[in-house]
Protein backbone atom coordinates (compact mmCIF):
# COMPACT_ATOMS: atom_id res chain seq x y z
CA UNK A 1 0.00 0.00 0.00
CA UNK A 2 1.07 3.91 -0.66
CA UNK A 3 1.89 5.74 2.70
CA UNK A 4 0.42 8.34 0.64
CA UNK A 5 -3.17 6.94 1.77
CA UNK A 6 -2.21 8.01 5.31
CA UNK A 7 -2.24 11.81 3.91
CA UNK A 8 -6.39 12.89 5.37
CA UNK A 9 -5.18 11.95 8.83
CA UNK A 10 -1.62 14.14 8.32
CA UNK A 11 -2.69 17.49 10.35
CA UNK A 12 -1.84 20.86 8.57
CA UNK A 13 -0.13 23.42 11.06
CA UNK A 14 1.39 26.50 10.60
CA UNK A 15 0.40 26.94 6.93
CA UNK A 16 2.41 23.72 6.44
CA UNK A 17 1.09 20.68 4.09
CA UNK A 18 3.01 17.44 4.52
CA UNK A 19 2.96 14.79 1.99
CA UNK A 20 4.22 11.25 2.47
CA UNK A 21 5.98 9.34 0.53
CA UNK A 22 6.88 5.29 0.28
CA UNK A 23 5.01 2.13 0.23
CA UNK A 24 4.47 -0.91 3.31
CA UNK A 25 4.44 -4.53 3.14
CA UNK A 26 1.41 -5.83 5.44
CA UNK A 27 0.86 -9.90 5.83
CA UNK A 28 -0.91 -11.40 8.71
CA UNK A 29 -1.86 -14.86 9.72
CA UNK A 30 -4.25 -14.96 12.82
CA UNK A 31 -6.47 -18.05 13.93
CA UNK A 32 -8.45 -18.71 16.87
CA UNK A 33 -8.14 -22.08 18.35
CA UNK A 34 -11.10 -24.29 20.05
CA UNK A 35 -10.31 -22.76 23.35
CA UNK A 36 -10.95 -19.48 21.81
CA UNK A 37 -7.59 -18.08 22.43
CA UNK A 38 -6.07 -16.30 19.62
CA UNK A 39 -2.94 -17.27 17.98
CA UNK A 40 -0.60 -16.26 14.99
CA UNK A 41 1.63 -13.68 13.69
CA UNK A 42 2.00 -10.58 11.71
CA UNK A 43 4.79 -8.01 9.73
CA UNK A 44 4.57 -4.75 8.23
CA UNK A 45 7.57 -3.64 6.16
CA UNK A 46 8.77 -0.58 4.55
CA UNK A 47 11.76 -0.41 2.31
CA UNK A 48 11.67 3.61 2.66
CA UNK A 49 9.84 6.26 3.74
CA UNK A 50 9.73 10.11 3.59
CA UNK A 51 7.64 13.42 4.85
CA UNK A 52 8.07 16.26 2.61
CA UNK A 53 6.66 19.83 2.92
CA UNK A 54 4.33 20.01 -0.85
CA UNK A 55 6.16 23.36 -1.42
CA UNK A 56 9.89 21.95 -1.51
CA UNK A 57 9.30 18.05 -2.63
CA UNK A 58 13.06 17.57 -2.97
CA UNK A 59 13.60 18.01 1.01
CA UNK A 60 13.05 15.41 3.40
CA UNK A 61 12.27 16.79 6.70
CA UNK A 62 11.62 12.90 8.15
CA UNK A 63 12.56 9.94 6.44
CA UNK A 64 13.34 5.97 7.06
CA UNK A 65 14.71 3.06 5.49
CA UNK A 66 14.40 -1.03 5.97
CA UNK A 67 11.38 -0.51 8.39
CA UNK A 68 9.97 -4.09 10.41
CA UNK A 69 7.35 -4.38 12.81
CA UNK A 70 6.59 -7.82 13.87
CA UNK A 71 3.65 -9.38 15.94
CA UNK A 72 3.44 -12.50 17.33
CA UNK A 73 0.00 -13.42 19.26
CA UNK A 74 -0.08 -17.04 21.68
CA UNK A 75 -3.05 -17.07 23.82
CA UNK A 76 -2.85 -14.33 26.03
CA UNK A 77 0.77 -12.73 25.39
CA UNK A 78 1.26 -10.24 22.81
CA UNK A 79 4.95 -9.31 21.51
CA UNK A 80 5.92 -7.08 19.46
CA UNK A 81 9.69 -5.38 18.02
CA UNK A 82 10.02 -2.70 15.73
CA UNK A 83 13.24 -1.64 13.81
CA UNK A 84 14.26 1.03 11.44
CA UNK A 85 17.48 3.21 10.12
CA UNK A 86 17.48 6.56 9.88
CA UNK A 87 19.26 9.47 7.83
CA UNK A 88 22.81 9.62 8.94
CA UNK A 89 23.06 6.31 10.31
CA UNK A 90 20.35 6.83 12.99
CA UNK A 91 18.61 3.96 14.02
CA UNK A 92 15.74 3.17 16.27
CA UNK A 93 14.19 -0.38 17.70
CA UNK A 94 11.76 -1.37 19.88
CA UNK A 95 10.37 -4.26 21.80
CA UNK A 96 6.99 -4.59 23.43
CA UNK A 97 5.70 -7.55 25.40
CA UNK A 98 2.23 -7.48 27.06
CA UNK A 99 -1.14 -9.37 27.15
CA UNK A 100 -4.87 -8.91 25.62
CA UNK A 101 -6.40 -7.69 29.36
CA UNK A 102 -6.10 -3.85 30.65
CA UNK A 103 -4.24 -5.60 33.59
CA UNK A 104 -1.99 -8.11 31.69
CA UNK A 105 1.60 -6.64 32.93
CA UNK A 106 3.57 -4.61 30.37
CA UNK A 107 7.50 -4.42 29.78
CA UNK A 108 9.64 -3.06 26.79
CA UNK A 109 12.28 -0.91 25.76
CA UNK A 110 12.63 1.66 23.31
CA UNK A 111 16.28 2.76 21.80
CA UNK A 112 16.65 5.80 19.74
CA UNK A 113 19.49 7.25 17.41
CA UNK A 114 18.46 10.05 15.61
CA UNK A 115 21.15 11.98 13.60
CA UNK A 116 19.34 14.27 11.86
CA UNK A 117 16.72 16.63 13.46
CA UNK A 118 15.33 18.05 10.37
CA UNK A 119 11.67 17.52 11.66
CA UNK A 120 11.99 19.46 14.23
CA UNK A 121 11.41 22.14 12.15
CA UNK A 122 7.49 20.86 12.40
CA UNK A 123 7.01 22.01 15.59
CA UNK A 124 7.80 25.59 15.00
CA UNK A 125 7.73 28.04 11.85
CA UNK A 126 10.51 29.74 14.17
CA UNK A 127 13.24 27.17 14.45
CA UNK A 128 15.85 26.94 11.52
CA UNK A 129 18.53 24.08 10.43
CA UNK A 130 18.52 22.36 13.59
CA UNK A 131 21.91 20.34 14.07
CA UNK A 132 22.69 17.32 16.33
CA UNK A 133 22.49 14.45 17.64
CA UNK A 134 19.37 12.72 19.98
CA UNK A 135 20.14 9.21 21.27
CA UNK A 136 17.63 8.03 24.20
CA UNK A 137 16.71 4.38 25.96
CA UNK A 138 13.08 4.46 26.92
CA UNK A 139 11.87 1.45 29.85
CA UNK A 140 8.14 0.35 29.98
CA UNK A 141 6.72 -1.39 33.07
CA UNK A 142 2.94 -1.68 34.78
CA UNK A 143 0.34 -2.42 32.63
CA UNK A 144 -1.39 -1.78 29.48
CA UNK A 145 -4.01 0.15 31.77
CA UNK A 146 -1.58 2.04 33.80
CA UNK A 147 1.73 2.28 31.88
CA UNK A 148 4.95 2.94 33.46
CA UNK A 149 7.62 5.06 31.49
CA UNK A 150 11.10 5.72 32.60
CA UNK A 151 14.58 6.31 30.54
CA UNK A 152 16.89 8.70 29.49
CA UNK A 153 17.76 10.84 26.60
CA UNK A 154 20.36 13.75 25.73
CA UNK A 155 20.98 15.91 22.88
CA UNK A 156 23.94 17.61 21.96
CA UNK A 157 26.09 19.18 20.00
CA UNK A 158 22.67 21.09 19.33
CA UNK A 159 22.80 24.44 17.26
CA UNK A 160 19.65 25.85 15.04
CA UNK A 161 18.72 28.98 14.32
CA UNK A 162 15.72 31.48 14.78
CA UNK A 163 16.06 34.00 12.01
CA UNK A 164 12.91 36.15 12.91
CA UNK A 165 14.82 36.95 15.80
CA UNK A 166 18.05 37.22 14.36
CA UNK A 167 19.19 34.43 16.92
CA UNK A 168 21.58 31.85 16.60
CA UNK A 169 22.09 28.51 19.40
CA UNK A 170 25.28 26.76 19.26
CA UNK A 171 26.98 24.31 22.25
CA UNK A 172 23.60 22.56 23.43
CA UNK A 173 23.76 19.93 25.42
CA UNK A 174 20.39 18.34 27.21
CA UNK A 175 19.55 15.50 29.25
CA UNK A 176 16.26 14.38 30.09
CA UNK A 177 15.87 11.83 32.83
CA UNK A 178 12.16 10.46 33.47
CA UNK A 179 11.33 7.99 36.42
CA UNK A 180 8.81 5.41 36.54
CA UNK A 181 6.93 7.73 39.10
CA UNK A 182 6.07 10.01 36.24
CA UNK A 183 8.97 12.83 37.44
CA UNK A 184 11.54 14.16 35.04
CA UNK A 185 14.44 15.77 35.50
CA UNK A 186 15.83 18.51 32.87
CA UNK A 187 19.37 19.48 32.78
CA UNK A 188 21.52 21.51 29.96
CA UNK A 189 22.86 24.66 28.25
CA UNK A 190 22.99 26.21 24.66
CA UNK A 191 24.96 29.24 23.96
CA UNK A 192 23.10 32.33 21.99
CA UNK A 193 26.50 34.78 20.91
CA UNK A 194 28.62 35.40 24.04
CA UNK A 195 25.95 34.33 26.37
CA UNK A 196 24.92 30.92 27.46
CA UNK A 197 21.45 30.04 29.13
Amino acid sequence: LPLALAQPWIASGQGLTLEMDGTVDARADLRRGRDGRWRGNGRIDSERGALRLDDDLEREVFGYRDLAVTVKVEGDAVDGELSALLPGEGRVSARVRTGLAPTAALSGDLSLDVRDLTWLELFSEDLAAPVGRLQGQLLLAGTRAQPQLSGKAALQPFSAELPALGVKLSEGDFTLVGNADGTSRLVGSVRSGEGVL
